[in-house]
């Protein structure tokens, strides 16, 4: 979850995530150099499933989510930006789909 000035929204953002059905992930999230309170929103949240990373400098959206890709641990990866909610259900249907067709994803 790449951040940039995102106060009003990354709370919901990371609770909407937190509060998935399927509990088995990791939330990064990335506060690009905000000039606002996001990095304190997101500092506020204390969870063993949520990575955090800080920039110093503004990187832009591109290089934020590139640099979170290459941190992912995980074996399916899925992009929420800080101003989105995920429904409770939403990773669980995802990994229920590539669990059901094992061609899903797959480069021809």
């Amino acid at each position: 979850m790449p951040c940039y000035n995102a106060e009003a929204f990354v709370k919901e953002a990371i609770f909407s995530m937190l509060n998935q059905t399927y509990q088995d992930l990791e939330i990064l999230i990335c506060d690009d150099a905000s000039t606002d309170s996001t990095k304190a929103i997101i500092d506020s949240f204390n969870d063993h499933r949520i990575r955090k990373f800080y920039h110093s400098q503004n990187l832009g959206y591109l290089l934020t989510c590139n640099e979170l890709f290459q941190a992912v641990k995980g074996d399916f990866v899925t992009f929420q930006d800080a101003d989105d909610y995920s429904e409770p259900g939403r990773i669980a249907a995802c990994i229920e789909q590539f669990e059901t067709d094992p061609d899903l994803g797959s480069i021809s």
